[in-house]
């Protein structure tokens, strides 16, 4: 007997969606909901001080990670990053820079401190 692995897109989505609200409904019958509560059951309910928060950012168009954070250095790190970059690399001046608690260790083993935000991104920096 042989057996087909073709399957259409319509199928894929009618079966993924199939399982999917049977797992939903496994879980909220087997009382594994709950588990979302898990962090009000391991505080302390009198401590007012105790606050937990999921954050999600939610970004909407592309994100340059190379030109949102970029070495501020005058040293290799920064000709590097100029070079690679070329013609999109922003010039230090509006930069915003980072004041960070300890160097960070980059992609040679060196440490450096000198970082700088895109102009863009204030409120980060």
């Amino acid at each position: 007997m042989k057996h087909s692995n073709d399957i259409s897109r319509r199928k894929f989505l009618k079966r993924s969606s199939k399982y999917s609200l049977a797992t939903a409904l496994t879980a909220n019958s087997v009382g594994m909901l709950g588990l979302l509560n898990a962090s009000d059951a391991l505080s302390e309910p009198d401590d007012p001080n105790d606050h937990k928060a999921l954050v999600f950012l939610i970004l909407t168009g592309d994100n340059d990670c190379l030109n949102m954070i970029m070495p501020t250095c005058s040293g290799v790190l920064r000709s590097n990053y100029e070079v690679g970059r070329g013609i999109v690399a922003l010039p230090q001046e509006g930069l915003h820079s980072l004041y960070l608690v300890a160097p960070a260790t980059v992609f040679d083993s060196s440490d450096s401190s000198e970082f700088a935000m895109h102009p863009s991104c204030a409120a980060l920096a």
